[in-house]
């Protein structure tokens, strides 16, 4: 197995086996009026997907480390953001229930 590829299982192993993931958003500030969760940085991360996706449950910090909501309640958000089914996001249904063509689209 090439080495990368090993690096991204047990990445992703590791998040699988966390309870939560706190997600600082650097580049946000919830007390400024032009606060937009979807426009941050992060979303653009090579790990935000398996940081998303496979711990039960994600936090999101903004600049000042104030939580601003969690993976459940911007899944709306997300959705729309990313193409990820409520239902993968919520877990209710795993992402590996769906057709590789689904995931990668």
């Amino acid at each position: 197995m090439p080495t990368s590829r090993r690096i991204v299982l047990v990445i992703a192993s590791r998040y699988e086996n966390s309870i939560t993931c706190y997600a600082y958003l650097e580049d946000v500030k919830s007390n400024d009026p032009r606060f937009v969760f979807e426009n941050s940085r992060w979303f653009t991360r090579g790990w935000t997907l398996q940081e998303l996706l496979a711990p039960p449950d994600v936090l999101f910090f903004d600049h000042d480390w104030t939580e601003i909501g969690t993976r459940a309640s911007f899944g709306g958000i997300i959705e729309f953001m990313t193409g990820i089914p409520m239902q993968v996001l919520k877990k209710k249904t795993s992402w590996r229930e769906y057709c590789v063509a689904q995931r990668m689209s």
